[in-house]
Parts: structure tokens; sequence; C-alpha cells
């Protein structure tokens, strides 16, 4: 059978360990979570680990599958003291930059931090081409997916992993699911874009609402693939990184996340009801007829039905309006600590740098306040107009159903009016 969701979140956690040779024997079997071994044990199929890139992947099958009939294909994500990890965050996610990725390189470097051995005076620091990370996943699962052609499969991923699934998962029509990915559709083409979201019960980006790191692009609709799936976070740090984690979840009986309700799942529910209902607006107006509201699916609503729902649209545009407002302005604050803190707390091997040199470093693999800050907080505030624009809209509407209920109730008083007589009339003749 395939992987549960509890079971991929558990995958997406055991990749990471590649980097210290765990999960790589293919004749071993493992469990899925060493805490929790009810959730069954599994068997990798391949994996490929690439120090130059930071890049970590395997692909795995349920044990006692032979040949597989399920596989798993799970890339790791960002290990926080992997400098080509991070590397490829600031040039792939933030920057949007799919090129070959661009590493600071040092002289008498360490390969595994990038922190220089040598003492002073400090190493010269350069910048050196490697395969981009996407590259080497979409090279991966051809390998895999060519290996195991009669095998179904699912892309998995946390983070800067979640990020390659889902788009390499999508290019080769495969089922994905994301935990905490960021700007997941950043460098994606246009045709899988569509792709998803007219495919999107296989497509899932697990979300927590505390998570400043995975909801990086929360609010660009640029980027919107509509397969976010938001959770409260179930064990809620002050630490923005253990607010990233993959155990913030929790899940039922069955495997599947509890997604518990938050601010976001208001907000954005309540911008889709109203997207979905502004869509149909010209229709339904055309389609009106007297006494009647109709729209183009056939539910009719009487004059005092449509008043009523007119209400309750208004009041949710208004809502989500000062929701939407309070997140844009919580993300802004929050892309700007985080842009700062890159030069108020350098690692080790940059603090010899002044603030001058760790801008310029950081700007000639695309990390600047423009691509970092500025664009993000631009497209934020241009939803938050588009959204005050369908408030707007909705109470005009509002207005407009009022205004044809309150005519159309004259008219049956005025109706009333006139057969009063004549009923009476027929009234006394039958007597």
């Amino acid at each position: 059978m395939s992987f549960t969701p509890q079971q991929l979140n558990a995958l997406a956690g055991d990749v990471y360990s590649l980097k210290d040779g765990r999960y790589a024997s293919l004749t071993k079997s493992y469990p899925l979570n060493d805490k929790n071994q009810r959730l069954g044990y599994f068997h990798t199929l391949d994996y490929c680990s690439n120090s130059s890139n930071g890049f970590q992947a395997m692909a795995v099958a349920p044990l006692g599958e032979n040949p597989p009939k399920h596989v798993a294909v799970v890339y790791a994500g960002t290990y926080p003291l992997d400098m080509a990890d991070i590397h490829t965050d600031m040039q792939l996610i933030i920057s949007g930059d799919s090129s070959e990725l661009k590493r600071f390189c040092y002289d008498s470097a360490n390969p595994k931090t990038g922190v220089a051995t040598t003492g002073n005076p400090a190493p010269e620091i350069g910048i050196e081409e490697y395969p981009n990370q996407l590259d080497q996943a979409r090279t991966f699962a051809q390998k895999i997916l060519k290996k195991y052609p009669h095998a179904s499969y699912q892309f998995t991923g946390h983070s800067l992993g979640g990020f390659l699934a889902i788009n390499v998962g999508a290019e080769n029509h495969k089922p994905s699911v994301g935990w905490n990915a960021p700007a997941p559709g950043r460098v994606m083409s246009e045709s899988i874009k569509r792709w998803i979201k007219s495919h999107s019960k296989d497509y899932q980006n697990y979300r927590t609402n505390n998570d400043i790191i995975g909801n990086f692009d929360a609010f660009n609709s640029s980027y919107d693939l509509g397969i976010t799936h938001w959770s409260g976070n179930a064990r809620k740090s002050p630490s923005f990184l253990k607010n990233h984690g993959l155990d913030q979840y929790d899940f039922d009986n069955e495997g599947y996340v509890r997604e518990l309700g938050s601010l976001y799942d208001k907000a954005f529910a309540n911008l889709s009801v109203l997207r979905s209902y502004l869509s149909d607006a010209d229709s339904q107006k055309r389609g009106s007829r007297v006494g009647k509201l109709s729209d183009t699916d056939g539910l009719v609503f009487d004059s005092v039905q449509s008043e009523a729902v007119a209400t309750n649209l208004c009041h949710i545009s208004e809502s989500s309006s000062e929701e939407i407002n309070t997140l844009t302005q919580k993300l802004s604050r929050d892309l700007e600590e985080l842009y700062r803190n890159a030069y108020r707390y350098p690692p080790r091997f940059l603090k010899s740098l002044s603030s001058d040199e760790i801008y310029d470093l950081l700007a000639a693999v695309g990390v600047t306040h423009h691509s970092m800050v500025d664009i993000v907080g631009t497209e934020a505030a241009e939803n938050l107009r588009t959204v005050r624009d369908v408030n707007s809209a909705m109470e005009k509407l509002h207005h407009d159903v009022k205004v044809a209920a309150e005519k159309l109730l004259q008219k049956d008083v005025e109706l009333a009016r006139l057969l009063t007589p004549a009923m009476a009339l027929t009234s006394n003749d039958t007597k």
C-alpha cells in the first residue's frame, strides 16, 4: 500500500541522516520512526549524497515489496551546517535562479563547513559553480522511474526537499507532498503550474502558521499553486528553526494531518470563497429573474435568502481583509528581521569581513534586500489591495441585493393592494 502522510513525514526526516551514512544500505530494513515503530518499516532502493552541492535523496519502498509496488522518492532539505544547502536556498528559493549553483570558496577551508582551518591572515573568498540541486533531483528521479516503471510513486521532502519534491514530482506527473516547503512555484514553468492546479488532489504542501521559513512566499500570488494545507503548530516554540520542524504536525489514527485551524485557515478559506463567488458574479446577474437570484449552477435564492447570503459574504470579506492585513504586516517584519540578522550574526568564516563585503558576497548569489524583502512586500501589498477591492465589491453587492429585495417587496405589496378588491369580489360572488 502507498505511504500515509504520517509515514511520508517520517521519511522526510529520515533522509537527513544520509549525510551520516544511515539508510545507505540496500540490504537492510529500517523503521520509519525509531520512536514509533508501529508506523512500519522500509528498505532503501537507491540513494544519492553529493557533498559538493549538498544534495541528498533516497528512493524507498515498504518492507516486503520485492519488486516494489509503491516507491517514495524523498529529498532532504537544508542541513543547518552545510553551506552548500544554504547557498542553494539563497540562489534557488530566494532569488529564483535555477542555473548552476554558485558557492563561496575558501582557501584552506573545511569542505563540510566552509570554515577556514588556517589562521591569520583571513583566507581569500571567491565563487565556484556546481550542478544545482534541482537538476540533480530530476536526474535521480529519472533513474528511479526508469528502474521501476510499474510502481506507483509519491515524492516528498521537507523545506528545500519539499520544494524539490513538488517540482520534480509534478514534472513527472506523480503525486507529491511537501512539508514546510517555501516557494514551490518559484522556478516552475507555467505548464507545470497548470498541471498542478488541474490535479490539485495529488499535491499538498503542508505548512504551519508560525513558520517564517516555510511561509516565505505565503502571500505571493505568482507562486500560489492552490495546494497549501495549513496546520496550527502542535508544539509552538520561540525558536524559528523548531517551528520549521517536521514534528510540528499532529496526525489522526489513519495517518492524516490534523488541520488544526488558524488565522491562516480563516483568511485563505474566506478569500477562496470570495474569489469563487466573484468569478460567477456576472453570470449571476445575467441569470437573475424577478423575485429570484440564480447562479449558473441553478441554485435559487428568494429575496430574503439573497440578502442573507450577501450580508454573510460582506462580513466574511471584511473579516478576511483585516486578517490578511495583520498577516501581511507580520510577514514584512519577519522578513526584514531575517534579512538583517544575516549581517548582524554572520557565520564564523565571514566575521572577519566588513558589512559591505558581506553584502557584496550575498548579492553575488542573488540575495539582496530587494530580492528577499522588497519584492515579497510589494506582492503582499498588491494582494492586500486585491482583498480590499473584493471587500468593496462585496459591499456594493450587499447594497444592490438589499435595494433589489426592497423593490421586490414593494412590488409584492402593490400587487397585493391591487388584488385585494378582486379577491373580495370573488369571495362575495361565491357566497
